[in-house]
């Protein structure tokens, strides 16, 4: 099991309104819905930085990128035969 901390955080009125409107209509309790949140951001921040690398191969090494791209095509092929 997880360890717990208690903490206090500042919210305005309208961002606390907020937080616990959302997290009744889910049904869930504050904390969950802002471990969800976090969850939610931490993986957006993730596929940012793929998204970032994989422009940057683009980029700065098109024939790496266009290898990529071909062996992608293979794969695509081979899942297409039907053999398992």
């Amino acid at each position: 099991m997880a360890t717990k901390n208690k903490i206090t955080i500042e919210l305005d009125d309208r961002t606390y309104r907020q937080l616990q409107e959302f997290a009744e209509k889910e049904g869930l309790l504050p904390e969950e819905l802002t471990r969800q949140a976090i969850l939610e951001y931490q993986k957006k921040q993730f596929f940012k930085g793929l998204n970032e690398d994989i422009e940057t191969v683009k980029r700065d090494r098109p024939a790496d990128w266009q290898q990529y791209v071909e062996g992608q095509k293979e794969l695509e092929a081979t899942l297409a035969d039907g053999i398992e």
